[in-house]
């Protein structure tokens, strides 16, 4: 009696089975793109990198301190990589470091703006009528704005920092995650599983959350990516602009902003943060690209 109670049920283990097996699916499709794989290489290893930034370079010594004797020299000089800036800070370090701040400002703005937008896509695609209306308008006024204009309007009123800068970010990034959450959920509502859990009295939140959200969660994935691209070249913008990160920190998009001074004689200053920031948009844009071909149901 005990065994056959504590055995999982058939039924239980058949949706085991196909999530498994959707999922083996999914990344057997993801494999053979070799330009996602690569992208996904790549951000492996400056998130590596960006992660041991702290072991391989001292921030105050190498990104703060000035060495003024040791300014201007040029990449593959004793002892900088890749050279020093007008303050003789070394510029590999500035570049890692700087990798932290704007990976951090990035993601973090993306998955705020993901959890917000995505319930708020939810929310307005379960239930419809006048509450789809009023969230879709006001979410249409607010796509009206360009997303980096948006986002240098509400540092501007805010002041230039690095939280204001986040928020600036998410409300800006809040449209495109509320738009495919809507679009998914519409796809799913009616179907019978939905009516089943409605039918036992499961609340409308639960439904939401624990049915509905999981079962969309594909093309968000791919929005994340995507998403966390735009935010790295609009941190980079915001900084360079001076509404954003502000120097001796190393962001890059300052680090381009500093090194435009001297982009003549010294194009290195420029070429280095912007080389960074290039890589890092391209491997998660390529990313990005293979889980939507993974993931879209419509490929298989």
């Amino acid at each position: 009696m005990n065994e056959s109670i504590n055995q999982p049920d058939e039924a239980d283990l058949k949706i085991r089975n196909k999530k498994r097996g959707s999922n083996s699916e999914v990344w057997s499709r993801f494999k053979k793109n070799k330009l996602a794989i690569s992208g996904m290489i790549i951000l492996a290893i400056i998130v590596i990198l960006t992660l041991s930034a702290g072991f391989l370079y001292d921030y105050h010594t190498y990104c703060v301190k000035q060495n003024i004797p040791q300014r201007l020299q040029p990449p593959l000089s004793p002892g900088h990589l890749l050279g020093t800036d007008d303050m003789g800070r070394d510029v590999a370090a500035r570049v890692l470091h700087g990798a932290r701040y704007s990976l951090f400002i990035s993601f973090s703005a993306v998955i705020a703006s993901m959890l917000i937008g995505g319930f708020l896509g939810a929310v307005a695609g379960y239930y419809g009528g006048v509450i789809d209306n009023i969230l879709m308008r006001i979410i249409d006024i607010i796509m009206a704005i360009p997303m980096t204009m948006l986002a240098i309007v509400i540092v501007a009123v805010l002041g230039p920092s690095i939280p204001n800068m986040i928020i600036a970010l998410v409300i800006a990034q809040i449209p495109a995650f509320a738009r495919v959450t809507r679009g998914s959920v519409l796809t799913v509502r009616d179907m019978e599983y939905i009516e089943a859990t409605r039918a036992l009295g499961t609340k409308d939140f639960n439904i939401i959350v624990e049915h509905i959200i999981p079962n969309v969660l594909s093309p968000i994935i791919v929005q994340i990516a995507i998403r966390t691209a735009a935010s790295i070249a609009n941190v980079a913008a915001l900084s360079f602009l001076g509404l954003g990160v502000k120097s001796p920190v190393p962001e890059w998009g300052c680090m381009v902003a500093l090194g435009r001074a001297y982009i003549r004689d010294y194009s290195y200053l420029t070429y280095v943060p912007g080389m960074a920031m290039m890589i890092t948009i391209l491997s998660l844009n390529l990313l990005g690209d293979g889980l939507r071909d993974a993931l879209d149901p419509r490929l298989k």
